[in-house]
């Protein structure tokens, strides 16, 4: 055999090699770039100003549902979804807005710190729809749960725009507040007692954004998932105590111990509830109301 002829052959085998190769790691990679295209058709959409609520649900928030639709559902879902949760935060406001109105019951927690969807509360024809969503659920409070654990200065954008969703505290006054901090407390402690395994993380999720709004991060920052159990019974204890003295704080969008008890104001001014999703959003003042009230089975 000639030289040329073997070299010939040399390269024949290498560029096959790489063309497997290629092959292979796009393969491997598929799901996330699957979710990058759907998520860039998502930032593709018109920019509408949200404060004009029935043309920017028609405009943004409908193919946004229906996106997040194609992604969370078929082959390999569950990677899917943990590469949609790696996007956000990394395009900018409008992005990470289409990213919480593509599935809000998924990608926020449910008013009242409640439950994931009881696929056995809906009826048979309902039951297929009902489970991928719960699924999707739960996978999206993991995979989030999990970065906010990694990179803690990620709750902040992530608090504003729950806090402004009124899903976590109303815009109410002081008392008020603390009730529904009760309630998610309250669900948080059945959660994490009664609840399915599969929703573990969906009570971390609530408690990490509880114990956020109660100035009470050094319970979670820096510790494992699996020691949040632990990091609640301790806020709990807390809270018991602490509640009546707790009150806006001064420098952030927070609560904390202003106040004893003895001084603590009946009329005090609840925490303010921001009226933007995001620190940097300029794209009017979005209707919170339809996060607020968010079903994926009344739409």
């Amino acid at each position: 055999m000639t030289n040329g002829r073997r070299g010939r052959q040399l390269i024949g085998s290498v560029g096959c090699a790489a063309i497997v190769g290629l092959f292979l790691l796009i393969l491997h990679n598929w799901p996330a770039l699957f979710v990058r295209y759907q998520f860039w058709q998502m930032q593709r959409l018109p920019v509408v100003n949200a404060s004009d609520s029935q043309e920017f649900w028609g405009e943004v928030v409908t193919p946004c549902l229906k996106r997040f639709r194609i992604l969370a559902t078929g082959n390999r879902s569950r990677e899917k979804l943990r590469a949609f949760v790696v996007e956000f935060g990394k395009h900018g406001p409008e992005a990470d807005y289409r990213w919480i109105v593509s599935f809000p019951d998924a990608t926020l927690p449910r008013r009242f710190g409640g439950a994931p969807y009881q696929c056995e509360e809906h009826k048979p024809s309902r039951q297929a729809e009902c489970i991928w969503a719960r699924e999707a659920q739960c996978a999206i409070a993991e995979d989030l749960t999990r970065r906010l654990l990694l990179e803690p200065d990620l709750i902040d954008k992530y608090y504003h725009v729950v806090l402004f969703s009124r899903r976590l505290v109303p815009a109410d006054d002081l008392d008020m507040q603390l009730s529904v901090v009760g309630l998610f407390a309250g669900q948080c402690d059945d959660g994490f007692q009664n609840r399915p395994a599969d929703e573990y993380w969906w009570w971390v999720r609530n408690f990490i954004l509880i114990a956020h709004l109660t100035g009470r991060d050094d319970l979670w920052i820096g510790k494992s998932g699996s020691s949040m159990k632990a990091a609640f019974k301790e806020w709990m204890l807390w809270f018991d105590e602490n509640a009546d003295s707790l009150a806006p704080a001064i420098d952030s969008a927070t609560m904390s111990l202003k106040l004893s008890k003895d001084e603590a104001d009946d009329d005090a001014v609840g925490l303010a509830v921001p009226n933007i999703p995001f620190v940097d959003w300029k794209s009017g003042s979005p209707d919170a109301s339809y996060l607020d009230w968010y079903d994926v089975f009344e739409r």
